[in-house]
Formats: structure tokens, C-alpha cells, sequence
């Protein structure tokens, strides 16, 4: 089935990679990750303008590569006016985060590459948990924010 979602443009409004020292030890590349998702709502449009905000920190006792990763990306989604409410609620925010998430995952991937080990790619999210989580609420913006 065809999805009238349609994606107006995605960025990357922020990224920070800091190296750990460098260790001998072996590295065990584990993370932990923390996941914070904004959304906004244009109040005369379907049109929703969703943030996703990922952190990665060395898990207890992990020797990783990298002492913080962290990334911000957005995007403003666009629905058709005639877009039945349930339909709006299945699609947004959960297919938009997965499109922010494969972006996210391929810059971070890019960068990382480049450096002794390989790159790092972002894990899976369970954005149904995150919301869930974080009881989002939708607030407006306008055209001035973006």
C-alpha cells in the first residue's frame, strides 16, 4: 500500500563523537543508550516537525572506543488534509522516527568508519517503549522554528 507520508526534508542539527583514551585492553563495545524524541504539530496543516535525540555512554565496566556519541535529527513530515485521524495516529510519530533513526544510524556509521576499529552503528530502538517512556505530548510550531 502506498503511504501518503511524505518527507519535506530531514537534518542533522547535532553530533558529537569523543574518543576514549586509548586503552589496551580489548573493547567490549558496549553502550548504553538513552533516546529522547520531540514532536510538533503546525496548527493549520498536517505537518509535524519531529526531533529524535540519541545518546550513547560505555556501559558499566565496557572499554569502548568512543567515551560519548551523541546525535540530534529532524525532520518535518507532511500528511494530506483529507488524512483519516486514525491513519494520522498509526503513522506519526512511529514511521518518522524510523526514518530519522536510519538517517541517524548512516551518519553516525559514516563518521565512525573512518576510524581504527570500524564504525559503530546505532542499535535498534523500540520507539513504541521510548513514547511510551516519555508520554510525549504534541506541541505546535511554526515555519519560523524550522
Amino acid at each position: 500500500m502506498w503511504s501518503p507520508l511524505k518527507t519535506d526534508r530531514i537534518w542533522l542539527e547535532n553530533i558529537h563523537i569523543s574518543l576514549a583514551p586509548i586503552s589496551e585492553a580489548d573493547c567490549a563495545e558496549q553502550y548504553d543508550i538513552s533516546v529522547g524524541v520531540d514532536i510538533r504539530k503546525r496548527s493549520d496543516a498536517l505537518s509535524f516537525m519531529i526531533c529524535l535525540t540519541m545518546e550513547l555512554t560505555p556501559s558499566a565496566d565496557a572499554h569502548c572506543r568512543y567515551s560519548e556519541i551523541s546525535i540530534k535529527t529532524a525532520g518535518i513530515f507532511q500528511l494530506p488534509e483529507d488524512t483519516p485521524e486514525d491513519f494520522v495516529r498509526a503513522v506519526v510519530p512511529m514511521n518518522c522516527l524510523v526514518i530519522l533513526h536510519g538517517f541517524a544510524r548512516g551518519v553516525v556509521a559514516q563518521i565512525t568508519g573512518l576510524n581504527q576499529g570500524g564504525p559503530v552503528l546505532l542499535p535498534t530502538v523500540n520507539f513504541v517503549e521510548a513514547l511510551q517512556q516519555g508520554k510525549k505530548s504534541i506541541k505546535s510550531y511554526s515555519d519560523s522554528e524550522t
